[in-house]
């Protein structure tokens, strides 16, 4: 997987105002079609993205499978409403954590990255990407006004 990149390919445009048996016949035949033009390999490996639906043609068709969940909370206009989604105790911990912790928005990547590395410290692992790496991805990312740096 490319770096910083948690899930890839394939994207699938689904056609519209389909029903939702429609849409998982339509997402089996594409990816069976993908698979068909996939050259051989001995090992493949490949975080699918959130948007496919249905995995299992990739199994019925020979390739190994684990299961991990990602919960993407998609509607975030109304923080509120978000908050009270979640379960009691949930919401309760995150009470308890808002007398100890202040997040806000910055336009320091310096900070960012110095905090990123303690994660990976805390670990004993080495940070996974150089500074300069993360300076040119923020430099496009501003340009596309496509980020936000939360600390």
């Amino acid at each position: 997987m490319p770096r910083l990149t948690p899930f890839s390919g394939p994207w699938i445009k689904y056609p519209v105002n389909q029903k939702y048996c429609s849409l998982l016949s339509y997402e089996k035949e594409v990816i069976n079609k993908l698979i068909d033009k996939l050259p051989a390999t001995d090992f493949f490996q490949q975080n699918i993205n959130l948007s496919i639906r249905n995995k299992l043609p990739f199994y019925w068709r020979g390739f190994d499978q684990s299961l991990s969940y990602t919960y993407k909370l998609t509607e975030l206009s109304k923080p509120e409403n978000v908050f009270s989604g979640f379960k009691e105790s949930t919401r309760s911990e995150i009470r308890k954590a808002e007398k100890y912790l202040k997040v806000v928005e910055s336009d320091k990547i310096e900070l960012f990255y110095k905090i990123n590395s303690l994660t990976f410290d805390r670990k004993n692992k080495k940070i996974p990407y150089s500074f300069s790496f993360i300076q040119k991805l923020d430099k496009e990312c501003q340009k596309q006004c496509c980020r936000s740096i939360l600390l």
